[in-house]
């Protein structure tokens, strides 16, 4: 018997990224990758370590996990890679980062089939 969860995150995912994603080019170094990725955000609230709470909003993108192949070997995303994405005729670069200890990244589903990747913009061309 299959596994239901898994194989419905399959088919979202299968959907996600036939109707709802764009392409977009993952960087790290010298290799590339372009996946279909959907966009989203998260919200994060941290302490800035006077006590201060500061929130931190995050411009998140939804991969496969499977499409994340660098240099011929699927990765997983790190701190300081970059995400290219055009928006309204602009090439708008994102860096992979989280706020303090916070992961930049994590999977969205039980399956580990897709990734919740954050990251802040940091340069438009």
């Amino acid at each position: 018997m299959s596994d239901m969860i898994s194989d419905a995150a399959a088919y979202l995912n299968k959907v996600r990224k036939g109707f709802a994603s764009q392409s977009v080019t993952y960087t790290r170094g010298a290799f590339t990758v372009t996946v279909s990725a959907s966009v989203g955000k998260t919200n994060f609230l941290t302490d800035d370590g006077t006590g201060m709470q500061i929130n931190y909003e995050s411009r998140d993108f939804i991969i496969a996990t499977a499409d994340l192949i660098l240099n011929g070997a699927l990765t997983e995303p790190q701190r300081n890679d970059k995400i290219v994405q055009v928006l309204n005729g602009k090439t708008c670069t994102f860096e992979v980062v989280a706020p303090g200890s916070e992961k930049e990244w994590v999977y969205s589903d039980p399956s580990r089939a897709t990734l919740r990747i954050h990251t802040k913009l940091i340069g438009v061309a």
